[in-house]
This record gives structure tokens, sequence and C-alpha cells, in this order.
């Protein structure tokens, strides 16, 4: 068992996520940041901005075979993708790039979100990605679970009835 610290982040981490096919790491902060790492390489590979607040969560796809997608494909969405949510009450998809686009690189690649849309009235707490992909769950403080269609974030259904903030 060996031990690696994930350099990069300028303040506080939120959040973390695994890809499925163990890959990758996501980790989102305070810093307004979602990085994305090598497992292998322990090197940062993507570094997303565009929220204007902390993001407390993101969700990585969970298809093992979108990760292997690449070039034009990927970057329309047919490939692998993260879903991060912030404190300025946002949600954010970010197309990745093919594993192919990732390797060997000397600096991290600086991307912007293919899409963005408000999300609920109170911080969003959590991000969950479908095992197929084709639904992203947010939780908030605003005592919702909202279902949004995970190619275009379009929302689906309320979830109604917490006392709390989820």
């Amino acid at each position: 068992f060996s031990c690696h610290v994930l350099d990069g982040h300028t303040s506080t981490v939120l959040c973390v996520e695994t890809s499925p096919c163990g890959r990758y790491i996501s980790s989102c902060g305070k810093d307004k940041t979602m990085r994305l790492w090598d497992v292998v390489s322990r090197k940062c590979v993507w570094i997303a901005t565009g929220h204007t607040e902390p993001i407390g969560a993101c969700g990585l796809s969970r298809t093992l075979g979108r990760y292997e997608v690449g070039g034009k494909a990927a970057k329309n969405g047919g490939g692998a993708f993260c879903v991060t949510a912030s404190m300025d009450r946002t949600l954010k998809r970010w197309n990745l790039p093919g594993v192919d686009e990732l390797s060997d690189l000397e600096e991290p690649l600086e991307l912007v979100a293919a899409m963005s849309i408000r999300g609920n009235e109170k911080d969003i707490n959590i991000i969950s990605v479908a095992p197929n992909d084709s639904l992203v769950a947010s939780g908030s403080k605003d005592k919702t679970v909202k279902l949004w269609n995970a190619t275009d974030l379009s929302l689906k259904a309320t979830l109604k009835g917490h006392r709390r903030g989820v």
C-alpha cells in the first residue's frame, strides 16, 4: 500500500469521485475548479473552471465504454462526461476528452463547460449519475431532488417531500 498526494487545488477540496474504469479521480473544491486526475501518473490532466462559487458536488459518467470515445465524438458529448454542482446553484456538464487526448500531457487541459443551467433554489449538495448515464440527480438544501436528462440537462422531474435539505 502506498500513499500519494494529488497536489493542485488552491483551497479546500469538497468532493471526490472515481471513474468506473478506475483510471480517473475528479476533485472539486472551494477554489471553484474541478480537476481530473490520472490515477497511474498521479497528474492533473484537466482543469474545469466556470463556476462563480465553490463546487461542492460532482458526478462522472458511469458507463465504461464512454471513456474510450475520443476526438470529435467526445467533444460533442458522445464520450465520458462530468457534471458539477456549485453553491452558485448551477449544474455544469463537462465533456471529457478521450483517453488518447489525456495521455502524455505536459500541462492539464483547460476546458469550458458544454452546458450550464440554473439547478435549484438553494445550494446543491450532491450529484449522482445513473448507471446507464441517462439521468443525473441533484440533491439540494431546497429539500428537493431533481432529475435531469444527462445529455442536455433538461429537467425530467422534481421529487419533493424531504423535511430538510438533501
